[in-house]
């Protein structure tokens, strides 16, 4: 019971510090934006010149633990960690570095606070291992299990978008526009994550960029099987000079028959994973309230 506990504390406390960073974070934020505003009063300027200052001595920190992170971890993780940053949204060169950062200096304290636990509640052999190494995997494991979080709901965004987005791509196309004008109208009369990586595809070939490595770089990007598909048709067409307005049309459908086999696949799930909960919690309960009475009175002997 104490482990258990102990456990708990430890959860309870890593909820409530991230809590309080996300608080200092926005009164940080507040006081900033306070202290912009009153730059445009007398002294405005040596305000402004110490919250630049300010400003330019945290990023330092940040960019130097971020140089040590990616100096200690092995190369082929720093580049997984970028690819897997990517494809969550989080393109910006020093965002995995940062991601890196966070994770060493969240391994460092879990292992004292392990050390802690095990000085407070002296477990011995095999439980006292257990202990010790479950705060640093837990501080290790965290913020990947938010970052793969990220990815499935961004790539679940994806999904739902393509088929209508697609529908929309072929009428244009059909009207009588070209696919790179089909392509400006919808990304920006539309919102959303594919409407900006469609958005992006055009600065990319307004940039110098062809349509085809552009388009393997979105594909990239979102990694998901309905975009490399949809990517690849839309390569070989341009390629093969097929008529893409045909080819949209059947990547609609196609995209359409795999939502509804997704679809399909999660409601298969569904019983499995009710399964769990039914049978941890809600029959115990149902026991007790139905066997209780007859239980209670077999023991008193009523």
């Amino acid at each position: 019971m104490r482990i258990l506990g102990a456990l708990a504390a430890f959860v309870a406390g890593a909820g409530a510090g991230f809590a309080a960073l996300k608080e200092l974070e926005h009164r940080a934020v507040t006081r900033s934006s306070s202290r912009l505003l009153a730059a445009y009063g007398p002294d405005g300027v040596a305000v402004a010149d110490v919250v630049r200052r300010r400003v330019h001595l945290v990023d330092s920190m940040v960019a130097r633990a971020a140089r040590v992170a990616v100096g200690v971890v092995p190369p082929f993780f720093a580049e997984r960690a970028r690819q897997r940053l990517q494809v969550a949204g989080y393109g910006q060169p020093e965002t995995a570095e940062r991601y890196l950062a966070a994770k060493v200096v969240l391994l460092a304290t879990g292992v004292p606070l392990g050390a802690l636990v095990v000085a407070v509640l002296h477990p011995t052999g095999l439980m006292a291992a257990a202990v010790l190494a479950l705060p640093p995997v837990a501080c290790a494991v965290a913020p990947d299990a938010l970052l793969q979080r990220r990815i499935r709901r961004r790539q679940a965004a994806f999904r739902a978008a393509l088929p209508d987005f697609l529908d929309l791509l072929t009428i244009s196309v059909e009207a009588g526009l070209g696919f790179e004008q089909a392509v400006d109208r919808i990304a920006r009369g539309t919102e959303g994550v594919l409407a900006e990586e469609f958005r992006r595809v055009l600065g990319e070939t307004v940039a110098g960029s062809s349509r085809a490595v552009a388009m393997r770089s979105m594909a990239e990007r979102v990694d998901l099987p309905e975009m490399r598909a949809f990517v690849l048709a839309v390569v070989q067409a341009d390629g093969f000079g097929i008529s893409i307005g045909d080819v949209l049309r059947s990547q609609s459908e196609e995209m359409r028959v795999r939502w509804r086999q997704v679809a399909q696949e999660r409601a298969q799930k569904a019983p499995v994973k009710i399964l769990v909960p039914l049978v941890f919690c809600i029959f115990p309960a149902t026991f007790v309230v139905i066997l209780g009475p007859a239980a209670v009175k077999v023991a008193t002997g009523i």
